[in-house]
């Protein structure tokens, strides 16, 4: 798939996105050997560092917030969202046309 595509933004704005992250050796562009009018783009050693930070960091935030939420309380979160996502579900069934 084409990234421009997967991240829904134009081909012209990637191109500076990656040329920034190239400039900041976190990526590199390789030639793709499969086509010669395409590019491979690939973590660099230090964008995989960076990731790795950045996913550490993540994880100790999410804590952070969920701390002092109870398993009673995300049970009983998980059950609303599950009422939610029923009544979603029924009205987009309710509002698709029937085929007879």
């Amino acid at each position: 798939m084409e990234l421009s595509k997967a991240l829904q933004t134009s081909e012209t704005n990637l191109s500076r996105i990656v040329d920034r992250l190239v400039r900041s050796d976190l990526v590199a562009r390789e030639p793709n050997p499969r086509d010669r009018r395409s590019l491979i783009i690939r973590l660099s050693a230090e964008g995989q560092v960076y990731i790795k930070d950045e996913q550490q960091r993540h994880g100790r935030s999410v804590q952070e917030v969920f701390k002092g939420i109870t398993q009673r309380d995300l049970k009983n979160v998980r059950e609303v969202l599950s009422k939610v996502k029923s009544a979603l579900l029924a009205r987009a069934h309710a509002a698709t046309p029937s085929r007879t």
